[in-house]
Order: structure tokens, then C-alpha cells, then sequence
């Protein structure tokens, strides 16, 4: 399976966020879902509300993958929506989730951790993109 390649690490702050045309869809209920085609995926650092990294505690920092959907909205993808995310594109044969239609639903809350809120559970769909036929050789 693909690594989402398209991986700018860092990424364009003007594709992504930080006073951004494009929007970042958000999960604020459960059952919400947001579905489109995927036109870019990008790996970036991923950081705190205060901008500082966000770490593992080994201090590895973490990543964030921002999928692009129709060119005009982000979704950041974090913790258990990229399992979600990487299940689906496996289920339905793929090796790149470029031009696929992907659906990803908040579907609910895991059990709290002590000193932390509960993590939001996703569950993903992704559809193969349809064949690209070649236009006739007298057309």
C-alpha cells in the first residue's frame, strides 16, 4: 500500500490552513460525515494549539495527513481516522487514494483516558475512482 506519497512534509501554509482559501472541515458531531474526491494528500508536522510540536514520548513528532477533497476543502487527519482511512483504501484495492471518493464519518467517542478528553472514532469509505477511457483516435 501507497505512503499517501504527495508527502511535502511542512507543507504550503497558504494551501493549508494559516489564513487559507481553502476550509478545514470539521468533526463537531457525532454521525457528521464529509465525503469528496481526493486531489492531494500532504504530510505535515503535526502541533499543539499553541504551535508547538506535538510529540510521541520517545519525541518523535507526529503526523498529521491533510487530504484535499475537490480542491476546495481539508479534512486533518489524526489518530484512529487514518486507520480508518488506510482500511478503506485496502478494502477497495487501492494503492493511492488520489482521485478516489472517500467518505469519512465520526461515528462516536472511545473511553477516556485520565487527563484526556475521548478520542473521536472514525469509520471511512473509499471508492475507486472510474476508469478513464481514451477518447477515439478520430475525435
Amino acid at each position: 500500500m501507497s505512503d499517501w506519497t504527495n508527502n511535502n512534509n511542512g507543507g504550503d501554509a497558504a494551501a493549508f490552513g494559516g489564513g487559507s482559501s481553502t476550509p478545514s472541515l470539521k468533526f463537531e458531531t457525532v454521525g457528521q460525515t464529509h465525503t469528496g474526491i481526493v486531489t492531494n494528500v500532504t504530510r505535515r508536522d503535526d502541533t499543539k494549539p499553541d504551535g508547538t510540536l506535538n510529540t510521541w514520548p520517545d519525541g518523535k513528532v507526529k503526523d498529521v495527513w491533510v487530504f484535499e477533497l475537490d480542491g476546495a476543502a481539508a479534512i486533518w487527519v489524526r489518530g484512529n481516522a487514518i486507520t480508518a482511512i488506510r482500511t478503506a483504501q485496502r478494502e477497495a484495492g487501492l494503492t493511492n487514494p488520489l482521485g478516489a471518493r472517500l467518505e469519512l464519518q465520526f461515528y462516536g467517542l472511545g473511553d477516556p483516558k485520565p487527563g484526556k478528553a475521548a478520542a473521536k472514532l472514525f469509520k471511512a469509505r473509499m471508492t475507486a475512482p472510474a476508469p478513464v477511457t481514451a477518447a477515439p483516435a478520430n475525435w
